[in-house]
């Protein structure tokens, strides 16, 4: 009678090993997936802030464009204006 206590108790254990490790892995893909995710956010975020700089600097340059050239017509302007 122990020895087949014994039996289906070690046949328990192994039952509950095998829900572990199906559990583990299921945990680990998830893991993977989610981490795989995150990367690509990390990807896009570094991209999107890169393009960000690339477009402020141009609008810098283009004000500063504006800039000077307001300053050249208020001095044509001001040759022009009657004295």
């Amino acid at each position: 009678m122990a020895a087949a206590t014994l039996h289906h108790s070690r046949l328990a254990l192994q039952k509950e090993i095998t829900t572990l490790q199906l559990k583990l892995l299921r945990v680990n893909s998830a893991l993977a997936i989610k981490t795989q995710y995150a990367s690509r956010l990390e990807y896009l975020l570094h991209e999107r802030s890169e393009r960000i700089d690339q477009l402020q600097s141009t609008v810098d340059q283009l004000r500063l464009q504006n800039r000077l050239r307001d300053q050249q017509i208020d001095h044509l302007s001001a040759m022009l204006a009657p004295k």
